[in-house]
């Protein structure tokens, strides 16, 4: 067979694949205009790697097949390097990496260390093994009277249950579904103040494409403001010692006026989600 024929079909087959994946079960959703651009910077990166792959693997096959030995008694004709072409393989990916860096530098000033300095919603975050507790201190950016804060504790002793939606996968959240869900609101902001009572956890919803350390007598934080509503899963992405796999909890972003519904029942003596 041609090499020419060899190389279409490959790249036939490999349209085919990738045309037929679904990319929405390799990665979850994303939340909040800030996971939208880290998503761009991601796949940004893995078309340029997969192009160069690509093309690397054609070239590879090309020359394989082409100067194989076709038992004619030709000889092989040997160079030995090219100034030009070490200095524009050389200079290629250098632009990309700085093109790249600066780009991820930027994304990471503007979106993710500009903490607002008066956020609708402040949240403290205590990690300890194996929970995680969310005290509510600020609300449309108010202080909350001390008494009145709403928490949410992730220990194994809610009733509540609640139906997930699609972008939360039941089997994750098997023996997880009678958690209290800490609730936020949608097109806000919110601020989360995270820190730990024993060892290093690490604070991640998927959907927010931000994870951040949750470390003893430290407190780190990060904000988001979600544009969507729904139930998402909470997990520690540190392993934290032997029931590091239970450490899960539950998000729910709601809207405005659930929200702020759900801040004054707790303030007017709360309810029973709330520990």
């Amino acid at each position: 067979m041609k090499p020419r024929v060899l190389t279409g079909l490959a790249l036939a087959a490999l349209a085919a694949t990738l045309t037929g994946c679904s990319w929405e079960y390799l990665i979850p959703i994303s939340i909040t205009e800030t996971s939208d651009k880290i998503d761009l910077l991601m796949w940004v990166i893995i078309w340029i790697t997969m192009i160069v792959f690509i093309g690397v693997e054609v070239v590879l096959v090309w020359f394989i097949l082409k100067y194989r030995d076709m038992g004619d008694g030709r000889k092989p004709v040997y160079t030995h390097g090219s100034n030009k072409l070490e200095a524009i393989w050389t200079g290629i990916p250098v632009l990309i990496l700085i093109v790249l860096a600066v780009w991820s530098e930027n994304l990471l000033n503007a979106e993710i260390r500009a903490i607002p300095e008066k956020p609708d919603v402040r949240i403290k975050v205590t990690a300890r093994q194996f929970n995680w507790n969310f005290e509510i201190t600020e609300s449309s950016g108010e202080q909350i009277d001390e008494a009145s804060r709403p928490i949410v504790d992730t220990g194994m002793h809610s009733t509540e249950t609640a139906e997930p939606d699609r972008h939360f996968p039941k089997e994750f959240i098997s023996g997880y579904d009678n958690l209290t869900p800490l609730k936020i609101p949608v097109d806000r902001t919110t601020v989360f103040e995270i820190t730990s009572l024993d060892v290093i956890h690490s604070f991640w919803v998927p959907e927010f494409r931000i994870k951040q350390d949750a470390m003893p007598g430290h407190v780190n934080r990060i904000w988001i403001r979600p544009n969507k509503t729904g139930l998402y899963p909470i997990v520690c992405a540190e392993l934290c010692g032997n029931g590091h796999y239970r450490m899960a909890g539950r998000l729910e972003v709601v809207t405005g006026e659930e929200y702020d519904a759900w801040v004054a029942e707790q303030a007017s003596g709360g309810s029973d989600e709330l520990f």
